[in-house]
């Protein structure tokens, strides 16, 4: 009878084991190629997402110039369409905040939205102060220059003050960029390629956690925050990004493209095809098809909206209510479903609740 009961004891402890096993992400699929994977997200997709964003600064600072030369009103629309087109750059470079990135804070240097236009307003009156330091953390970067290019009588764009602000920020974004790059290109690219686990610190696991925190920020500060989801229901359409030149529903729309590039790697191996080669499904379709649907819906929903997000919120908010309820079902998606079958783990702190 001893014997039985120990006997029994050892079966019930093995499905208790096997039953803890299955609530651990899974382990690493061997048979697919993630050095392939990571090359290709580096080489075709990330590099040249940075490449871009250069680019777009550098026509920048030259419509910057001819507006210095000569303050018409053709070189200031120029000028502010140069900007625009930053913006929209940007947008394909946010998904990627890890490594070289993370390292010199490239999203807080360049897009911390909304802008303190109280503090842009005092450092347009000092004759030297330091972006870099933390109360002007909300006072630079194209947030800033936002309010500064759009809001701002155009007359006062002419000042030598206001120009030096705005240089000052070219300058500074186009460090961190030329920083990032060069980490990349000198020993990152190759140290992204082949750390090919899935702990915590592998390209893997800092790549998910960058693209799902990325995810969260703009369902939270892009939408949920000025919708009025952390404010008791009270909108706060003042607080979309790119306020002052009314861009947020572009660069929405391009965050949310540039995300679903970000998973599927463009045209190329990405996260879409690690996830088939582990079988992994949702109800009765595959995982990645789930995810890829969620991130059509939630574009067309965006698209959906009229006018600009900061008229939609104050105007008709049951539209971004829509584009907000097919956010936060993605989340569900990327954050918890894709990570478990991945064998990753998420790692970054957030106050949503999912």
């Amino acid at each position: 009878m001893r014997q039985l009961l120990f006997m029994l004891g050892m079966i019930v402890w093995g499905f208790s084991l096997q039953s803890c096993k299955g609530d651990e992400p899974k382990p690493e699929e061997e048979d697919f190629d993630r050095a392939a994977m990571f090359q290709n997200m580096a080489t075709n997709v990330i590099l040249p997402s940075y490449a871009s964003f250069a680019e777009k600064l550098s026509s920048f600072q030259g419509a910057f110039d001819a507006f210095k030369s000569t303050s018409s009103e053709a070189n200031l629309a120029a000028l502010r369409s140069a900007f625009d087109q930053v913006y929209l750059s940007w947008q394909q470079c946010a998904p990627y905040e890890f490594g070289p990135a993370a390292s010199v804070g490239l999203r807080l240097t360049v897009n911390m939205f909304p802008a303190d236009t109280n503090r842009v307003h005092t450092l347009l009156g000092m004759d030297d102060y330091d972006l870099a330091m933390s109360s002007n953390s909300a006072a630079k970067g194209l947030p800033a220059l936002d309010f500064v290019l759009f809001q701002l009588n155009p007359d006062r764009l002419s000042e030598a003050m206001t120009q030096e602000f705005i240089q000052q920020n070219i300058v500074m974004m186009s460090g961190a960029l030329t920083s990032v790059e060069e980490e990349w290109k000198q020993s990152y690219q190759d140290e992204f390629q082949t750390s090919l686990g899935s702990d915590v610190g592998s390209s893997l696991g800092s790549f998910v956690n960058a693209v799902n925190q990325d995810f969260e920020l703009l369902k939270n500060a892009n939408v949920g925050i000025p919708l009025g989801k952390k404010t008791l229901g009270i909108i706060q359409p003042e607080k979309v990004e790119a306020l002052f030149s009314a861009q947020s529903l572009p660069l929405l729309i391009q965050h949310l493209q540039s995300l679903k590039i970000a998973f599927n790697g463009n045209t190329g191996l990405g996260l879409d095809d690690h996830l088939d080669a582990l079988d992994a499904t949702y109800g009765t379709r595959s995982l990645s098809d789930a995810i890829q649907m969620g991130f059509d819906d939630a574009i067309a929903s965006a698209e959906a909206i009229e006018g600009d997000l900061f008229e939609a919120i104050a105007q008709s908010p049951s539209q971004v209510e829509d584009l907000h309820s097919k956010l936060q079902n993605l989340v569900v998606l990327l954050k918890t479903d894709m990570p478990s079958q991945l064998g990753v783990q998420i790692t970054y702190q957030d106050n949503d609740g999912d």
